[in-house]
């Protein structure tokens, strides 16, 4: 199983540079940013290579409704694949989980991405 993170501009890579500097190697997580010049059709060209890979997937968007949130969607008919798409997620939400659990251990993909809004949620705070 893999996690894809994807979001506008460098959404994805930042992330994860801030998860690893953290947590380490995560070999299970990949990212797509959406970037300039890039297009629809070219983020669904590499979710495609990416899915080659491993058509066991939870994609981590930035927001729903956005460009790569959809084009994650629109994965989820592809045949022989176990395909969740989860958005608004944050590193302390992606981190509980692949600290914690070897993401593998996970039923399915939507377990994973339930798990990971689940934390992410949890992850959020204030200085009171």
């Amino acid at each position: 199983m893999q996690i894809i993170v994807t979001g506008y501009g460098n959404f994805a890579s930042g992330l994860l540079s801030s998860a690893k500097y953290i947590a380490g190697d995560l070999p299970h997580i990949q990212v797509v940013d959406f970037a300039a010049p890039m297009d629809a059709k070219a983020l669904a060209h590499r979710y495609n290579i990416l899915l080659k890979h491993d058509p066991q997937t939870v994609f981590f968007c930035d927001i729903v409704g956005g460009t790569p949130f959809k084009q994650a969607v629109l994965t989820k008919g592809f045949p022989d694949t176990d395909i969740a798409v989860m958005a608004g997620g944050n590193i302390s939400g992606l981190l509980a989980i692949v600290w914690r659990h070897d993401i593998n251990g996970y039923l399915n993909s939507a377990s994973l991405a339930k798990a990971l809004v689940s934390a992410s949620q949890a992850g959020l705070g204030i200085d009171e």
